[in-house]
């Protein structure tokens, strides 16, 4: 061990010079990398308020949001509003920058609040500000959608109960009619007791009071108070590109150049 570590010493010249070439040759190498620039958007999930209700409910769920922009329907529906149909990269392979898009694109929901994060790569800032407005107009569309889609299920609904309701206000009148019309008869001559008829009043009644209720709600959450749509911020991209970074390609050359000095030492060593 003194023996090489002597030989160390001796040789220093030669480890600098290893040394040297490989900072040298990682320079070279962070210069001819395809630098790669990091996007930052940062989503607010929309709300729907109906009337009367202190706190409404998000358009969609917080988790729901993240999990959607990563799935491959909503990224292929990202890279078709970017490269068009018919152009380089749709329905073929895909192109090193589609591929990085898809490799990098990441989503996650930010605790305890309606926020998403989203971060993406890509090889320049044209290229990160493009594909930043097709994820959000893919994502505004779907939310801005949710809405009338609410809105349509809750008109079916009305129509519904609206329906049910005639019916039970007619079954309700008939039922009343029938109870005065028999109060007018002689005791002998009512077919159905008056107690029977009046319990059947009472749940007719009790079913008309429910459906005007289903019907007041269902009014109540077709004409929100407050409509929040999703809201999505500009798009922030750093000064700088996160890769190749100058410090850790020197550092991983300076090792490099060291562990092949000391490599051939080591040979030199064990050859003479």
């Amino acid at each position: 061990m003194d023996v090489f570590f002597g030989k160390m010493a001796h040789n220093w010249k030669k480890l600098a010079a290893m040394v040297i070439l490989g900072a040298v040759v990682a320079t070279c190498a962070y210069y001819y990398v395809t630098p790669k620039w990091q996007a930052n958007l940062l989503i607010q999930i929309g709300k729907v308020t109906p009337g009367g209700i202190r706190d409404g409910s998000l358009i969609e769920g917080v988790d729901q949001t993240a999990f959607r922009i990563r799935s491959r329907d909503f990224v292929d529906a990202v890279l078709l509003k970017v490269v068009g149909a018919g152009a380089e990269g749709a329905g073929t392979e895909d192109t090193s920058e589609i591929k990085l898009f898809r490799e990098s694109l990441k989503s996650s929901e930010v605790r305890n609040t309606e926020f998403v994060s989203v971060t993406f790569l890509g090889y320049s800032k044209g290229q990160l500000e493009k594909y930043a407005a097709a994820l959000t107009q893919e994502l505004l569309t779907l939310h801005n959608r949710v809405p009338e889609t609410l809105k349509k299920e809750l008109q079916a609904e009305s129509t519904k109960n609206k329906q049910e309701l005639a019916d039970a206000e007619v079954m309700y009148d008939r039922l009343t009619k029938d109870y005065n019309r028999l109060k007018q008869l002689p005791a002998d001559q009512q077919l159905l007791p008056i107690s029977i008829l009046t319990s059947q009043i009472q749940n007719s009644a009790s079913l008309v009071d429910a459906l005007r209720s289903v019907q007041r709600d269902i009014d109540r959450r077709l004409f929100p108070s407050n409509l929040y749509l999703t809201t999505v911020s500009k798009v922030q991209i750093a000064d700088k590109p996160v890769f190749p970074v100058l410090g850790v390609f020197l550092f991983i050359g300076v090792i490099a150049g060291l562990a092949v000095g000391l490599m051939f030492l080591i040979f030199r060593r064990n050859s003479t």
